[in-house]
């Protein structure tokens, strides 16, 4: 089973948590491989983490021009956040169907709603890795999970609905303006 998380390497994006949860989630589904996508500053220290909990399922990509490829490979995208505005990975993996662990955190939540079943609490690594072990354990579920987001996705986040929204704001706004 393939896991990726596509994200910059920084503190905000709680790799280290996703780390130390993969840790747990190998030991239990040991076949799952985990691809980390991305760049950044603290992608040296969470390649010492990840040699130091023993895991050789954890390939690091860096930067990658093909990551609708890779994510329309995955079986699960996780994103575990400490913090986020709406991530656009999110919505990614929503307009593919892909099932989604992710932190309870900002515009993540927006964007796959409150009810969302794979949601965990940021840095609470056990949470993490249930949501994950979960998610793999479950294909059927799973799928089912991508495809409502997916739907969710259409309804709420393309870009053709998002323009005539923005459309419907600016129209609204010049005509109180001639109005005035």
């Amino acid at each position: 089973r393939i896991v990726i998380t596509v994200a910059r390497f920084t503190a905000q994006k709680g790799y280290n948590s996703l780390l130390q949860a993969a840790a747990t989630v190998s030991s239990q589904l040991p076949q799952t491989v985990f691809l980390l996508v991305g760049d950044g500053p603290e992608q040296t220290a969470m390649r010492a983490l990840a040699a130091s909990l023993n895991l050789p399922n954890v390939a690091f990509l860096g930067q990658r021009a093909d990551v609708p490829d890779l994510l329309a490979a995955a079986d699960l995208f996780v994103l575990p956040s400490l913090f986020e505005g709406l991530p656009l990975v999110v919505l990614e993996a929503m307009a593919l169907a892909i099932p989604i662990v992710a932190t309870r955190v900002g515009g993540t939540v927006e964007a796959l709603g409150q009810d969302y079943p794979f949601l965990a609490p940021p840095a609470d690594t056990s949470l993490i890795a249930a949501a994950i072990i979960k998610a793999l354990s479950d294909r059927l579920a799973s799928r089912v999970i991508g495809i409502r987001a997916r739907r969710r996705f259409e309804e709420r986040f393309t870009a053709a609905r998002m323009g005539r929204e923005m459309s419907a704001l600016y129209r609204a706004t010049m005509e109180r303006m001639c109005e005035a």
